[in-house]
């Protein structure tokens, strides 16, 4: 759910997402859902059968929406949950607006709330600056305190780029001295418009590389910090699905709502040739069972030849299938037609698996419900 569409009080460096912004025109920061629109996506959401329901709260900068559309969120997910409904509701937030008002009601709630940060203040600073240029990293670490004031723990949320790959000692201790016991980190995989690797982007061997250095830091801490990724490679060990959509089986698990309404597959197929519906027009029943988006969801199914035997794949599924098309106007077609190669970041999960992968499996089958997030709350609730 994109409260406030693309908008943003950052200038993050390698953003993806500002050009959904130009998409739907008008003035910067006008984009805001209506609360027509919010009680259709929530009812519509809600009258659908599942077995859980998963509220993510995304943007663009989500708190712009203010601390009054998410209790109206929260107030209309009461009215509209069947008995025994189990909700629960996520936040990704930058941090730097959350105030004592936010924080309360994201603790009375019970929502789980990842924070922004990207390591260090130099590090960080570099990468999510405000408008002006100035760094973000104080405002971040005041929004995180205030948050644990109320009681709210919130996890680490780091992208990594071609820059700070060679830093995942640093990174991972620094995060852990802020006293984020939780963190997943996101590896950048953005394209120039020629269809080559953006500066920011980190390339399949920095990848590995960071990866097997934050093994080693995580290895050696007596109290580690629970890390996402290993956490989805001890779920698969298991048998429990991966949670981190990248390393999951498909790529139809989930729909995101934009600021007016319109739905699409995926945060980075958010263009208008990819529209499901919209939720004032299209039943959520029609457009998760549309065969444009069964297609979508096939995606991962369809991989390059040297996929086929590679003994990891079980594991890795393909990767992200946006980092085998990069920006080809029919992404869908190139995979389905093989023309797409294996991913960008290939190489660096391969030598990681190399590296980590029998000690995880081991991790994976003595402690299964390590792959389980410790910080989210489902509620019941329902009339």
């Amino acid at each position: 759910m994109k409260p406030a569409g693309a908008d943003c009080n950052l200038r993050c460096n390698y953003c993806h997402y500002l050009d959904v912004a130009e998409q739907y025109g008008g003035p910067a920061r006008a984009h805001r859902m209506t609360e027509s629109i919010l009680e259709t996506a929530i009812s519509g959401y809600l009258s659908s059968e599942q077995p859980e329901y998963d509220f993510e709260w995304d943007g663009g900068e989500p708190t712009l929406a203010g601390p009054e559309f998410f209790r109206t969120a929260v107030e209309l997910q009461k009215r509209y949950a069947r008995r025994g409904a189990k909700i629960t509701n996520r936040i990704q937030t930058n941090a730097t607006l959350i105030g004592g008002e936010l924080a309360a009601l994201f603790a009375k709630h019970h929502f789980q709330v990842g924070v922004s940060i990207d390591g260090p203040p130099d590090l960080h600073d570099r990468q999510r600056p405000y408008e002006s240029g100035r760094g973000s990293h104080a405002a971040v670490m005041n929004g995180v305190e205030t948050l644990r004031r109320h009681g709210v723990e919130p996890v680490a949320l780091t992208v990594i780029t071609a820059e700070t790959a060679h830093h995942a000692r640093r990174i991972y201790h620094y995060l852990k001295g802020a006293g984020f016991r939780q963190h997943e980190y996101t590896p950048c995989v953005e394209y120039a418009a020629d269809g080559s690797l953006a500066s920011s982007a980190v390339d399949g061997d920095s990848w590995g590389r960071f990866l097997c250095d934050l093994y080693d830091e995580w290895c050696s801490d007596r109290e580690p910090a629970r890390v996402a990724q290993f956490d989805a490679i001890m779920r698969v060990a298991a048998g429990v699905p991966a949670q981190l959509c990248a390393l999951a089986a498909t790529c139809r698990q989930r729909m995101v709502v934009e600021h007016n309404g319109d739905v699409f597959p995926c945060d980075f197929f958010a263009k208008p040739e990819y529209r499901l519906g919209n939720v004032a027009a299209d039943a959520f029943e029609t457009m998760w069972e549309s065969p444009y988006f069964r297609r979508f969801g096939a995606m991962k199914r369809t991989v390059p030849e040297e996929c086929l035997d590679c003994a990891y794949r079980v594991y890795c599924r393909g990767g992200c299938p946006r980092h085998r098309v990069g920006n080809a106007s029919d992404p869908l077609a190139a995979i389905e037609d093989l023309e797409a190669p294996v991913g960008e970041l290939c190489s660096g999960w391969k030598s990681f698996f190399e590296y980590a992968l029998s000690d995880l499996e081991i991790k994976g089958q003595v402690a299964p419900d390590q792959g389980i997030p410790v910080a989210i709350d489902t509620r019941v609730i329902g009339r």
